[in-house]
């Protein structure tokens, strides 16, 4: 007989849970299964050396250019009028994909997409102001540099 304060409880296989624990393991094994031939794909790729990558193959979709990033005071090189210019990038408006360009000599300002600009290399630049230098009365390229403000072309 049992003790007077103890619950009273169903034989095991009337209880409540027990059909949903019995499902439960169930669900278990499947799941301890469906490791196992994991275990045993992986094993076998393994062992057979499949696990090398396929060739990557080329896509029929064009590749899309390398977006070049400009900031104000780049230099840059763009076709404007139908020449080859160069000049200091003065603001950027990514939104609309323009920038404003101070063109070098002549100081002018002219709005151009970003995607007709180039990044110039300064020593380009030095080299092409030495140029200017050498066909008007101006001096040399590095005392046209020391003249600017900020010591350089820009």
């Amino acid at each position: 007989m049992p003790p007077e304060n103890a619950p009273e409880s169903a034989p095991p296989e009337r209880h409540p849970l027990v059909p949903l624990l019995n499902q439960l393991c169930e669900e278990l094994q499947l799941f301890r299964e469906l490791i196992e031939d994991l275990r045993v794909d992986i094993r076998y790729v393994l062992d057979n050396d499949l696990g090398q990558p396929e060739p990557v193959r080329k896509s029929s979709v064009p590749a899309r250019p390398a977006l070049t990033l400009f900031d104000p005071g780049d230099a840059v090189e763009f076709r404007h009028e139908g020449r080859d210019v160069f000049g200091e990038i003065v603001s950027v408006d990514d939104a609309n994909n323009r920038a404003m360009v101070q063109l070098i000599p002549s100081m002018e300002q002219v709005t151009v997409c970003q995607d007709d600009l180039r990044h110039a290399e300064r020593v380009g630049l030095k080299r092409r102001a030495a140029a200017k230098c050498e066909n008007t009365s101006v001096g040399s390229a590095d005392e046209v540099l020391a003249e600017s403000p900020q010591g350089s072309l820009f």
